[in-house]
């Protein structure tokens, strides 16, 4: 993904069935670039390189809870017009900072169709938790609820709800770079990407937070004349950080 913004090159490997019993293993190695100095989110770019291994282990027909273990190196600059407490936390903690990010998941999907569910409930939880041993030591913990409740034939209504919670419990705190954001697409549409939340007092752009919390409502219904393969939808969003 190689876009102004964020610009991602990620290769990923997965054995679904690694073991007999369906236990999942992979692999990722990933170069990511932020640059928000032409966005309204506060002025950093950052460059990072890493790369893990994964585990995937079934509980269920429709349950699964996931393990991984990787090493990230993140090099952050600034600008002229970057917030105080950014220059700030890069002279105390230097612009390059190693991680050890090791990761939980649990997945609960109870959807009747990956792409155009009409009934069912989709449940996420994750937790990431840097590691002592490296620069950073922080935690970020997410959890998702999505339930779609079948009106009528053509109609479905998609309820969904996200909070999730960032805290340092080391000497570097909470690094600013792993803020959560929220606004634009996949969060508060009508809202540009990342502007909901706090501001710099300074300039007025905005800074994420360690809290998040998004809902939304959505009503689904197909294209006159076609079925559930292509859909419209009407929503309403609301969330902050």
């Amino acid at each position: 993904n190689s876009a102004k913004t964020y610009r991602t090159y990620v290769f990923s490997y997965t054995n679904p069935y690694f073991t007999q019993d369906g236990v999942s293993q992979g692999f990722d190695l990933y170069q990511r670039t932020v640059n928000t100095t032409t966005t309204a989110i506060a002025a950093y770019s950052s460059s990072s390189y890493g790369g893990g291994l994964r585990f995937g282990f079934p509980i269920g027909e429709k349950e699964s809870v996931g393990l991984g273990l990787g090493v990230d190196s993140t090099t952050i600059t600034t600008y002229t017009n970057s917030p105080q407490y950014y220059v700030d936390y890069v002279k105390n903690f230097g612009a390059t900072n190693l991680s050890i990010p090791l990761t939980l998941s649990w997945a609960s999907d109870g959807k009747d169709s990956y792409f155009f569910p009409t009934k069912g409930t989709f449940q996420k939880a994750s937790l990431e938790v840097a590691l002592p041993g490296g620069d950073l030591t922080y935690y970020r913990a997410s959890y998702q609820l999505q339930h779609f409740v079948p009106l009528t034939s053509r109609f479905t209504l998609m309820l969904n709800g996200e909070v999730g919670y960032a805290e340092g419990y080391g000497d570097s705190g909470l690094p600013f770079f792993k803020n959560f954001y929220a606004g634009g697409i996949g969060s508060v549409r009508g809202y540009e990407a990342g502007t909901l939340g706090p501001r710099d007092p300074l300039n007025g752009e905005y800074l994420g937070g360690n809290l998040r919390f998004v809902g939304n409502v959505e009503l689904f219904f197909p294209t006159p004349g076609t079925d559930n393969s292509f859909r419209f939808s009407t929503f309403f969003d609301a969330g902050n950080v």
